[in-house]
């Protein structure tokens, strides 16, 4: 069964915060560690880029003839920097400033310099004498920016990679179902499905490794049926053809006159009426044994006492072998056990374990019913002893089978004890004693 702690909505919620956790630490720390890589670097090369953009001051000045009130051949000059801001300062007084390039006559205003400990300041001539020259070039603001896009992105890939590695697991587990549904599909019964995980998936693969283990025991179940419906029908052929044989060999010396008197003529008569009997018991057995393997589950009458079910067919199996000149040697102590049969199959098998026990008992043994009770189970078994001299006419142990199939119809067994001379069956009913019933030890 699926954990919901473990459904893949769960398993993708986490993965998703999982990534970016991840890519969110990952864009921290880089972030840090470019910020402090830009500072060091810059820390030891703004000074040369500003007396770079200094010297470049100073020939555009010459070249052009400028002075300290040519404001827009300085502001002209800025803008082809890009990058920078520039102050000027002339008697001590702010006469131009880049970061206000509309306040041509600034210098009117007789704004006094504010000199800054940490800023460099260069002195440069002009046109209308010699003033100082503050630069503050804005370049870490421009990698600054490229910087932090670059692990925004990097930081979204590491994400999508973390989510697109999470997902794959899971398509490739579904993959991996759809191959070996493949492999199902082509009859390989044998092939176990992958159980992974306790998701929706392994659930569902689960399911399918179910019904394959139930697909493959009905296969198995329906060749072995069929195995042994042919095994049975080629057994029953050899088994019916014996007496059949015998039957036409008495008939055509009856229908010639071989015969030397009316008595012998009797005899074949007598010999032919016991072969068709014969033939007509395996053939009965056999109409029984199709008929139990054809039918479907059956439905078990509801729930009675053991004593209500038994003690009327029991009491008629007595008194049938009684009757043949057994002597029937009955252990029936009665308890209140509750259990669920099908009447009819009660009565099918007593007949055909009455009919054996004529058929192949020694009748100068006697017969032992005895019954027992546990408290999952009640435990019939009848024992007798048979004649070793005799040839039974089941070869192919038909009537028994039938037995154990219906014992299994109804969730019980039939267990066959059967040496020295003795034999046995034992029938297992699954059933519950009373309260206050006690077991047999």
């Amino acid at each position: 069964m699926a954990d919901k702690k473990n459904s893949i909505y769960v398993q993708l919620l986490k993965l998703l915060i999982f990534a970016a956790l991840i890519s969110g630490i990952f864009g921290a720390i880089s972030n840090s560690l470019a910020g402090l890589f830009i500072d060091s670097y810059y820390e030891s090369h703004e000074e040369s880029k500003n007396n770079g953009y200094i010297t470049d001051l100073k020939q555009e000045i010459e070249s052009r003839q400028m002075s300290t009130r040519d404001t827009q051949k300085l502001i002209d000059w800025v803008k082809r920097q890009r990058v920078i801001s520039v102050q000027i300062y002339k008697d001590d007084i702010l006469v131009f400033d880049s970061d206000y390039p509309n306040k041509d006559e600034i210098w009117e205003e007789g704004v006094k310099a504010d000199y800054y400990e940490w800023a460099s300041y260069y002195e440069v001539k002009f046109q209308d004498g010699t003033a100082y020259v503050l630069i503050s070039g804005m370049y870490r603001y421009q990698v600054y920016m490229y910087m932090t896009i670059s692990i925004i992105l990097l930081s979204f890939l590491l994400f999508l990679g973390i989510v697109m590695a999470g997902i794959r697991r899971i398509i490739k587990y579904i993959q991996t179902l759809g191959k070996e549904i493949e492999i199902l599909e082509s009859g390989n019964l044998d092939y176990k499905i992958t159980v992974y995980g306790k998701n929706e998936l392994s659930a569902l693969a689960e399911g399918l490794d179910d019904m394959r283990r139930s697909f493959k025991e009905h296969v198995e179940k329906e060749a072995h049926l069929v195995k042994a419906n042919q095994k049975m029908i080629t057994e029953m052929s050899h088994d019916l053809r014996t007496p059949l044989t015998s039957v036409m060999i008495y008939s055509d010396i009856l229908n010639q006159g071989k015969y030397k008197n009316e008595q012998e003529m009797r005899e074949y008569a007598e010999k032919i009426n016991k072969k068709t009997h014969q033939m007509k018991r395996l053939t009965d057995n056999l109409f029984e044994y199709a008929l139990i393997s054809s039918e479907t589950e059956i439905e078990l009458d509801g729930e009675k006492d053991a004593e209500m079910i038994f003690y009327d067919p029991l009491s008629e199996m007595c008194g049938y072998l009684e009757q043949k000149g057994f002597f029937v040697d009955a252990d029936l102590k009665w308890k209140e056990a509750g259990l669920r049969v099908y009447s009819e199959y009660i009565s099918r098998i007593f007949d055909n374990i009455a009919s054996n026990i004529v058929k192949y008992a020694d009748i100068s043994e006697k017969v032992a019913i005895n019954i027992k009770y546990d408290n999952n189970c009640i435990k019939l078994s009848f024992k007798n002893t048979y004649i070793q001299s005799e040839k039974k006419s089941e070869s192919t142990n038909i009537g028994i089978e039938n037995i154990k199939n219906m014992m299994k119809q109804m969730r019980g067994t039939c267990e066959i004890d059967d040496r020295d001379n003795i034999f046995n069956i034992k029938l297992t009913f699954p059933s519950k004693l009373k309260e206050g019933e006690n077991v047999d030890r």
